[in-house]
């Protein structure tokens, strides 16, 4: 026997389009079996797995020193006349915020595609 399929609008419109207002139980199962699932809409892993990348190498280019640098901890060493930056500390929480503050728009953009 060849297995039908049909879109949920097609299913909708079979029922009200029906006579009779009483269905069974397999009358429904059948319908609920019949309902094509369109794959296009579906997420994989992949897809996902892109966009999140996609993301924060996006949002990474963006920064600049300012952004993620802590300056009140640089530290200096002097060499003679020569002045070389040591050490700075990287603000992890501002830098979390520049990553991830504009992801709830980024989500949105991608159900939308």
């Amino acid at each position: 026997m060849k297995e039908i399929t049909r879109t949920i609008e097609e299913v909708t419109a079979l029922v009200n389009g029906s006579f009779s207002s009483v269905f069974t139980k397999q009358d429904v199962l059948d319908l609920i079996q019949s309902i094509e699932v369109k794959k296009e809409n579906l997420i994989t892993k992949e897809m996902l797995v892109d966009f999140v990348s996609e993301y924060i190498e996006t949002q990474v280019e963006r920064l600049d020193a300012g952004d993620i640098l802590d300056l009140s901890t640089a530290e200096f060493d002097l060499n003679g006349c020569e002045l070389s930056l040591e050490s700075v500390d990287i603000d992890t929480r501002d830098l979390t915020r520049n990553i991830l503050g504009e992801i709830d728009d980024a989500v949105d953009t991608f159900f939308i595609r």
